[in-house]
């Protein structure tokens, strides 16, 4: 993340499923093309946590996903999307990726 951006953290609502409760960041040029890109449909499934932090404070926030959500996500992501079934593989990976992050926090 380039200091000069303005920075946006955004969660996850309920409208995106498995991702509800994420937080994440992303860099805008500026404030005014953050509010052209940020459209009805996104504001149901991106609510707005923090505008215009640093990239330091964006990673700190974006850190607080608490670990359900994050755990749910990796659920998420290993659905197949022509099955519709979890993958075990896939699921396995994304749950051990989610544990070592936590890991290396502490």
């Amino acid at each position: 993340m380039v200091d000069n951006m303005y920075n946006i953290v955004f969660e996850y609502t309920k409208e995106v499923k498995g991702y509800k409760g994420m937080i994440f960041y992303t860099s805008f040029a500026d404030e005014k093309t953050f509010e052209k890109g940020y459209s009805p449909s996104l504001q149901k499934k991106q609510k707005v946590i923090a505008k215009g932090v640093t990239p330091e404070e964006a990673v700190k926030t974006a850190d607080r996903t608490p670990y359900e959500c994050k755990i749910n996500a990796a659920f998420q992501d290993a659905i197949d999307l022509n099955t519709g079934k979890i993958n075990p593989k896939i699921l396995e990976k994304r749950v051990a990726t989610v544990i070592m992050a936590e890991e290396l926090k502490d």
